[in-house]
């Protein structure tokens, strides 16, 4: 946010193409079987660097948006270019042989939103009835992923069916302490407490889950109404942010707001159907800065040219009560962290005395 500005975001389109290129070309030599480690992996071979086929097909999806969305940008240097071609036939081919729908699903949507809001800004009553054609498009495939309506046999997948089980599950921590959860990082402690009697019985009494393969439900399930809250304060900024960057742009620095808020639809798209992986997670929260960062950056720009002395912080006295607040805020966090360690620590001591196994 501090960082990015019109100036340098193309490093941002460069980064996102040159790590896609790397994780889907070693997509595609797993999917050859030459890969060079001997992984141990109950999957489809495609698991890339992701270790799921899920998440990678999920972080090629979002790595080959940026690479398509470059190409309709004049800044970016041809070798650049013909880079993110390739990024973005390979990943297809990679994300089709992993089998998994959730990369496929992720470009859709992000697709979908980037030409609904750019045919808005090219004639708005064409855009209005494509954004209603595409909305009902998003709501079938929703549907499908929910087994029902006519998509339902290209789109859905047995482990959709999976995670109704983990979403519920969720949903009742939830509801058994909406105030905070039933603690950070224990949803697995707690699933087998919360689980229906059905998934027992259909997958074994043995096999459970540590997250609820939903990010919005985990955090509201493990962290209660202030964590859940709190984020969905951060994306609904981020939202606010981007869509306000777009409308009140124009030229290439448009393009650009829309394209890095189409692809961070992208990934929150795939949010609700997956875990926080930080592999794909960190490229969520590097688009949302970089849109936050490009609007605050803009509005500087504005104050810097009204040369408005009212407007004009006060960066010494902001020099001298950031590190004051990032201390006020440290010392509670490191304190609860310090005493979570000692608790598992013990806990682990305590399991070596009883169980010398």
């Amino acid at each position: 946010i501090r960082a990015i500005n019109f100036s340098n975001i193309i490093k941002i389109y460069k980064l996102s193409i040159v790590t896609g290129s790397v994780v889907s070309s070693y997509g595609i030599l797993q999917i050859s079987g030459r890969d060079f480690i001997p992984w141990d992996n109950p999957y489809n071979n495609m698991i890339s660097t992701l270790g799921n086929p899920n998440f990678a097909s999920a972080l090629l999806s979002i790595l080959t948006l940026m690479g398509f969305f470059s190409l309709f940008t004049k800044t970016l240097s041809v070798p650049f270019k013909l880079l993110a071609i390739y990024l973005i036939c390979s990943s297809i081919f990679a994300i089709v042989e992993s089998g998994s729908r959730q990369g496929l699903l992720v470009m859709i949507f992000s697709l979908l939103f980037y030409f609904s809001i750019y045919s808005v800004f090219k004639n708005k009553i064409v855009g209005v009835g494509i954004t209603i054609l595409f909305g009902i498009m998003g709501l079938l495939i929703i549907l499908a992923m929910l087994q029902k309506g006519p998509l339902t046999s290209l789109i859905y997948k047995q482990s959709v069916s999976v995670r109704g089980y983990y979403w519920r599950a969720g949903l009742e921590m939830f509801k058994s302490n909406p105030l905070s959860g039933v603690g950070v990082d224990r949803y697995g402690d707690f699933f087998k407490f919360f689980r229906e009697p059905s998934y027992a019985l259909k997958y074994g009494f043995d096999i459970t889950s540590n997250n609820a393969h939903n990010v919005f439900l985990q955090l509201f399930s493990t962290g209660g109404l202030v964590l859940g809250f709190s984020y969905l304060a951060i994306l609904t900024l981020i939202l606010i942010i981007g869509a306000k960057s777009v409308k009140y742009s124009s030229g290439d620095t448009q393009k650009f707001n829309l394209l890095i808020l189409s692809s961070w639809i992208g990934f929150q798209s795939q949010s609700l159907i997956s875990i926080d992986n930080l592999g794909i997670s960190i490229w969520g929260w590097v688009l949302g800065g970089t849109i936050l960062g490009m609007y605050l950056n803009s509005q500087g720009e504005k104050i810097e040219e009204n040369k408005s002395k009212k407007t004009i912080v006060n960066r010494s006295g902001i020099k001298i009560l950031q590190p004051l607040i990032s201390a006020v805020i440290s010392i509670p966090i490191l304190f609860f962290a310090y005493n979570l360690q000692k608790f598992e620590s013990d806990t682990f001591f305590a399991r070596a005395y009883t169980d010398p196994r």
